[in-house]
């Protein structure tokens, strides 16, 4: 066991306290019409895509872009769902952009802000283009009736799956640093769409089957990810009068 790693122990214990606290107070701040409906969907998210990313290219991706996708995701369903319809293009854009920015960092911390850079950049392009040809995670957003997996979710998610894993590819392409930076182009691209396209397919269901879920259920859910959170951050002690030596 070493030091890094209870730290990073102690970190998630920390993520789940705050996710849990949010879930607790979530009906006492006016439920789905509260303030918190927009940071309990924001935190929600960023705890999938962290744990998607994180398993795959470590606890710092994991956590920088697991948290910009959530926060941007959950923003946007927000604003689709205050607005009553589609959004206008240039705020699907902005938030093509975003999530661009926040794939790029999050390539730039872990494998180079070379990498990063361009890997960004042409992320931003590519799902700017493909919400030009209405595949935007809001434009499917019909939280009010139960959703469907119907062809056109798919089609939608798997376009902007392929511009990702295409700007991934092009990335290692572009830097010209030989077959390894190619390759980890390849591999960021082609997780990361997968990882997208798998949220863009069933976030409309997870955030349907929460809505259905009575408010005190949620906060039970609250108490239990509070209560594992406690136990992760309290791991260090543990360790510490058990005598187990770290590195």
């Amino acid at each position: 066991m070493t030091a890094h790693t209870v730290a990073e122990i102690a970190l998630a214990g920390l993520i789940l306290d705050g996710l849990g606290g949010l879930y607790l107070a979530y009906d006492l701040l006016g439920g789905e019409h509260g303030p918190l409906r927009t940071l309990t969907r924001a935190a929600t998210y960023s705890l999938i895509y962290g744990i998607g990313f994180g398993l795959v290219f470590g606890v710092v991706f994991g956590l920088v872009t697991g948290a910009g996708l959530g926060t941007i995701l959950g923003l946007e369903f927000t604003m689709a769902a205050h607005a009553g319809s589609k959004l206008a293009f240039r705020k699907e854009a902005f938030f093509g952009l975003l999530r661009g920015l926040a794939l790029g960092l999050g390539v730039g911390f872990t494998f180079g802000p070379r990498l990063g850079t361009a890997f960004g950049l042409l992320s931003a392009a590519g799902l700017v283009l493909t919400y030009r040809l209405t595949h935007a995670p809001s434009r499917l957003y019909h939280i009010a009736t139960r959703p469907k997996l119907d062809r056109r979710r798919l089609y939608a998610s798997g376009a902007r799956a392929l511009a990702v894993s295409t700007a991934g590819i092009a990335s290692g392409l572009i830097l010209h640093k030989g077959a390894a930076t190619i390759l980890i182009g390849v591999e960021i691209g082609v997780i990361t769409g997968l990882i997208s396209s798998w949220v863009g397919i069933f976030s409309p269901f997870i955030e349907w089957w929460a809505d259905q879920l009575p408010a005190r259920r949620l906060g039970s859910f609250g108490v239990v990810l509070l209560l594992i959170g406690f136990l992760l951050q309290s791991t260090q002690y543990w360790l510490q009068i058990l005598g187990v030596p770290l590195r």
